[in-house]
């Protein structure tokens, strides 16, 4: 498998549209894990977006999350946003946690390390990619989020809203970034892509 790092190039189909968004996800439920999990030093959390609900293909250079519950301000350093195409619907029982077990491609990093502070519980907050990505309205999204924080907390941390999706989420976490296989959730984050 090969990872593609750096942007690709992209179509005039592809063109963003500056200023729209749609959420995509619109569950409240709460998700201590996504899309990063303070009790751990370094952790991992991927969701998948199904192409019937992503529509044509578009160019997302963004995207917000909705957080609340955090002893503010609070700030998790040293976080990647990832995403790819992907031809599966759902992860496996045991999800690899390099998606070596899936058939993607275009594996692109977004979003080039940064650090994130909650300043204000019950709001979204507004990601500006590094890298757009071009969905080419084909196959499913992946959505990864990846935190090298190295440094758990047992308190202050709070939760992301999240979706019932079957078995289209995972997460893995642990005292080093995590390898091997990690735990398929029947939730996904409820995410707004900018476009």
């Amino acid at each position: 498998m090969s990872f593609i790092i750096n942007p690709y190039v992209y179509t005039a189909a592809c063109a963003p549209v500056i200023g729209a968004n749609t959420q995509y996800g619109t569950g409240t439920s709460i998700k201590y894990e996504y899309p990063y999990y303070p009790l751990y030093n370094f952790s991992q959390s991927a969701s998948i977006y199904l192409q019937t609900d992503l529509g044509s293909s578009k160019q997302f250079t963004g995207c917000q999350i909705f957080q609340a519950g955090f002893s503010v301000p609070f700030t998790q350093n040293n976080n990647e946003i990832w995403m790819a195409h992907v031809v599966q619907s759902s992860f496996d029982t045991d999800p690899a946690v390099n998606f070596s077990d899936m058939t993607i491609t275009n594996l692109t990093k977004v979003k080039n390390s940064f650090n994130h502070t909650v300043t204000t519980n019950g709001i979204w907050y507004d990601f500006n990619f590094d890298f757009n990505f071009c969905y080419n309205g084909i196959n499913n999204l992946l959505f990864i989020w990846k935190s090298y924080d190295g440094s758990g907390t047992s308190s202050g941390y709070g939760y992301t809203r999240s979706t019932t999706a079957s078995f289209r989420g995972m997460q893995a976490f642990g005292s080093t970034y995590p390898t091997g296989n990690g735990t398929r959730s029947s939730s996904i984050i409820s995410l707004k892509l900018k476009y």
